[in-house]
């Protein structure tokens, strides 16, 4: 059975989503489950590997405390996550789209995933890189930001369609 079960745009269905790690910890009076070692993060429409991946829980009302307390694992529904925080050689894939970074947060409410830590996204031979990349990931849009020193920096690769070995007549 997969560990969660996230709403997805997709006709705003269940999907499931499976983590596998060397070791699980999970920590009720911090709100957070942490998986370590050769994380693997599996979805039908995403992948994700890292060192490590920080699940942060929503605070629960009192009421649901007690009815946790009863039991553990009542608080790891998929409903209950607030962000989730991959580290250290996070690797991404989507839909033949590759993303590297040292850290990344994603929002579920916000559906937006910020990758920090030398941040890369490549389509093919194309490729985008800064400070900070923000995805968002319902408007399949994303925004890159630099910093002093680290400039948005693009590689963009195309054809010569018109077979002109000087299509800007450059001398």
């Amino acid at each position: 059975t997969p560990v969660l079960a996230q709403k997805s745009n997709v006709a705003n269905r269940e999907v499931p989503t499976d983590v596998t790690a060397l070791r699980m910890t999970y920590d009720a009076g911090k709100q957070q489950v942490v998986f370590e070692g050769g994380v693997k993060v599996v979805r039908p429409d995403f992948e994700l590997d890292a060192d490590r991946l920080i699940i942060y829980l929503k605070s629960k009302p009192k009421a649901a405390e007690s009815a946790q307390e009863e039991d553990p694992l009542a608080g790891m529904s998929g409903g209950d996550v607030d962000k989730l925080v991959a580290l250290g050689n996070v690797k991404m894939r989507k839909d033949g789209r590759t993303g590297d970074c040292g850290k990344a947060t994603y929002y579920l409410d916000r559906e937006l995933m910020v990758m920090e830590q030398n941040p890369v996204l490549r389509d093919g031979e194309n490729s985008i890189r800064g400070q900070v990349i923000n995805f968002y990931v319902s408007e399949n849009r994303s925004e890159v930001l630099g910093g002093k020193g680290e400039p948005v920096r693009a590689t963009f690769k195309s054809s010569n369609q018109s077979g002109d070995k000087n299509p800007l007549n450059i001398e």
